[in-house]
This record gives structure tokens, C-alpha cells and sequence, in this order.
């Protein structure tokens, strides 16, 4: 994998158990955190379309 997919899957693990541990415990910069991980969702699952379309296209040649 490349390295900017294994960075964006990182920061996505923290932000979601950074999200858990918000509802336990209240933090006052949830508002700005839920849109960023939202944002990275998104970039992680146009990441991994790009590999796998790729992929793909190796496999039919």
C-alpha cells in the first residue's frame, strides 16, 4: 500500500476513537472533528477506488 493511504487510514482510526471517547467523555471540539472525519472518509474511499480500479485494470491485460 501507499503511504498516503496507510496516513489517511491512520488519521481515520485516531478521529474514530477519538469519536468514542467523546461520547464518554464530553470535548467541546467534537463539531469540528465529525466534519474532518467525514472529509477523510471520503478521500480514504476515493483512495482505495483508485487501487482497486488499477488493479482491475492489471488483471485484465
Amino acid at each position: 500500500m501507499k503511504k498516503h493511504i496507510l496516513f489517511i487510514d491512520l488519521l481515520l482510526l485516531a478521529i474514530f476513537i477519538f469519536l468514542i471517547v467523546s461520547k464518554i467523555v464530553t470535548v467541546p471540539a467534537i463539531k469540528i472533528i465529525q466534519p474532518i472525519f467525514m472529509i477523510l472518509v471520503a478521500v480514504h474511499l476515493i483512495q482505495h477506488w483508485k487501487v482497486l480500479v488499477a488493479s482491475i485494470k492489471r488483471m485484465m491485460k
